[in-house]
Parts: C-alpha cells; structure tokens; sequence
C-alpha cells in the first residue's frame, strides 16, 4: 500500500513539474512572438539557426508547432535558413548611409571652415 501510494505521489510531482515547464516554455514563446517584429535580420536569423537545433519531438514541440508559437511562417523560416545572405542587404544600406551621412557632415564642416573670396 505504501509503496503504491508513493508511486502515485511522485506521479503526480512529476506532472506538476512537466505543466510548470510547459507554462514557462509557453511565457518565453510569447515573449519571442512580441520582439519579433522588432528583430534584425541577424537576429532572425540566429533565431531560426536556435529553432533548427532544439530538440524536437513530434508531439508538442515540432519545428512547426515552434515557429506557429513564435510568429514565424514555415517559408520565411527555410528562406531565412537557406539564404547565406539573409540580412545582408539591410546591414549594406546601414553602411552606405552612415557613409553618405559623414561624406555630408564633412562637406558642411569644410564649408564652414572654408575662406570667403
């Protein structure tokens, strides 16, 4: 009796503790679906690089399952994965704007610095 009493006791921590992991898992797949659209693209793509290596079941935690919790579509996914330069456009045109924005800034400060005839 107590032997089977005991076994149903630590069935029943066990599943306390498997919906406690569940919840939590749950919050932070939340939390990722509200920054996503604020992300970088080489953030996203980090994220789907994370995605791609959990260990997956076929139950609850599919690749699928994951990316519909996060906010990911399944073509955005493999198209972010399978693109080696995911991002990099974006980052270029940061560069060439910044670049542009000092060509300007220069320009205006030697203007200023500059001799009147």
């Amino acid at each position: 009796m107590m032997i089977e009493c005991d076994q149903e006791f630590r069935c029943r921590i066990q599943h306390n503790r498997m919906r406690a992991l569940e919840k939590l898992s749950m919050m932070h797949f939340e939390r990722i679906r509200k920054i996503l659209p604020s992300l970088s693209p080489e953030q996203k793509k980090a994220l789907c690089i994370w995605i791609r290596d959990l260990p997956h079941d076929r139950y609850d935690y599919s690749i699928r399952s994951i990316l519909k919790r996060v906010g990911i579509s399944k073509s955005s996914y493999y198209s972010i994965l399978s693109d080696d330069n995911y991002g990099m456009k974006e980052r270029q045109d940061e560069i060439d704007f910044e670049y542009i924005k000092r060509s300007w800034i220069i320009r205006d400060s030697e203007k200023e610095h500059a001799p009147s005839i």
